[in-house]
């Protein structure tokens, strides 16, 4: 998702995306503006009918059960709101046994932006995300750490790009940017906000638009798991995406949201194995080229 930035009195620099273009039309007479009104109706109106229930309903055992995909990875698979334009959930989990995150850039490869499908294939690794939002030019915002080179430095404005994800030689954590420092990480991005922190929600967010999302997390016990959803038709409120990050096998500890809309994509292409009992890849397409994806590879690689 491309942002851009907005000066405003009180809240500095504040987010603009593609996904959301703002709508620009003639004021009618008495100073109405019919076309977000009539988008507003048409949009109520059409997941009223299509969707009668909750996006992300809470029913009484668990929404997300796992299924052993290769040697420490896991999947899980839900859909929105059941229903002939429901949209794909994709989840996937790894304790990092055989696995260590990393970050692809796209410039790796003489590309500026490029899929996560495509740069998951080129670099080799086992699953990707799309990670950091970008600017109009496509150059990705906040941190873009690799191999242990400090590519792209601290976003430090603004109340969106509040999280870091970073690989060491100790672990994996997700950290305020606040506490980032580039000595000793290997791998790190920037995005946000933070959506759960020491097993709750964080508070103050109250984004009800709907629209493709990712994030990342670490779990009750210390495992990384990605998650995508597309756009679709719906797409996820943050609230449903933390309701969903909350769920009782999905557990997460910390979390924190990456790029979203056009730009969130997930795939998955476990190596071959012999323990594998599956050879399946799963793709969860975006519409936008992403310069910068968070990547679990094979740690025999």
């Amino acid at each position: 998702m491309r942002i851009g930035f907005v000066m405003t009195p009180w809240r500095g620099f504040s987010p603009r995306t593609r996904a959301e273009p703002l709508l620009r039309a003639k004021a009618a007479p008495f100073g109405l503006n019919f076309v977000p009104v009539i988008w507003v109706v048409f949009s109520a109106l059409i997941s009223a009918v299509l969707y009668p229930g909750p996006a992300v309903a809470q029913p009484e055992q668990s929404r997300v059960a796992w299924r052993t995909l290769a040697p420490d990875l896991e999947v899980a698979e839900r859909s929105l709101s059941p229903g002939i334009l429901s949209s794909p959930i994709v989840l996937v989990r790894s304790a990092l046994k055989t696995h260590r995150l990393g970050v692809i850039r796209a410039t790796e490869f003489g590309m500026r932006r490029g899929e996560v499908k495509t740069l998951c294939r080129l670099s080799k690794a086992s699953v990707c995300i799309n990670a950091n939002f970008f600017d109009e030019l496509g150059d990705p915002l906040g941190v873009v750490m690799s191999r242990g080179i400090l590519h792209h430095r601290i976003h430090s404005g603004g109340r969106t790009l509040t999280g870091i994800i970073q690989a060491t030689r100790q672990g994996v954590d997700i950290i305020p940017r606040q506490s980032f420092t580039s000595s000793a990480v290997l791998d790190a991005i920037q995005a946000g906000p933070r959506l759960v922190v020491d097993g709750a929600r964080s508070p103050d967010i109250r984004d009800l638009t709907r629209t493709g999302r990712s994030a990342v997390c670490l779990d009750q016990k210390g495992r990384l798991i990605f998650l995508a959803s597309s756009a679709g038709f719906r797409g996820l409120t943050f609230t449903e995406l933390q309701d969903l990050l909350l769920d009782e096998n999905v557990a997460c500890k910390v979390a924190l949201n990456l790029d979203g809309g056009g730009s969130s994509q997930l795939f998955v292409a476990p190596p071959a194995s012999a323990h594998s009992t599956t050879a399946e890849a799963i793709s969860l397409n975006g519409f936008d080229q992403v310069p910068v994806a968070l990547a679990l590879f094979d740690d025999k690689e």
